[in-house]
């Protein structure tokens, strides 16, 4: 919305009455709130890391108007939306995942993770180059810090 007021007497001019003209335009958006929320939901979805899911999200997206062209009539818009993720811990404590894998390639694969912040793997005996794939002689411990 813009509006500009233009006034017939001079800047200090002291008077009883006055008349002033004004103009003001409006410029209206109107799109297909379905629409929005299935392209939002799209993006979230595709924003997400290996095991996130979305867990809960904002009743109403925020919606800004960035820029607007009357002429070709489209719009932007700034959409917000705040949303909780979870991180599945069954995914990322799957043996299945790193079996076979070095000590690099399974550490690269758990720091994937947004929740995993550190990760150390120790392979027994010392001179074994792979994590086994017998899912048995794998141990996978969570230290909560």
């Amino acid at each position: 919305m813009s509006s500009e007021a233009v006034a017939q007497e001079k800047t200090g001019t002291v008077l009883d009455k006055f008349k002033m003209n004004g103009k003001v335009k409006v410029v209206g958006v109107f799109y297909n709130q379905a629409d929005l929320g299935q392209i939002s939901s799209t993006s979230i979805q595709s924003s997400l890391l290996a095991g996130e899911k979305v867990a809960q999200t904002s009743a109403t997206p925020l919606v800004k108007l960035e820029n607007y062209d009357l002429v070709g009539g489209r719009a932007n818009l700034r959409v917000t939306q705040e949303v909780v993720v979870q991180q599945s811990a069954e995914d990322l404590l799957n043996k299945n995942r790193v079996a076979n894998l070095t000590p690099r390639q399974a550490g690269d694969y758990f720091k994937a993770y947004s929740a995993v912040s550190n990760v150390s793997i120790r392979l027994e005996p010392f001179w074994i180059k792979k994590i086994p794939s017998d899912l048995d002689k794998i141990n996978i411990t969570v230290v909560n810090e």
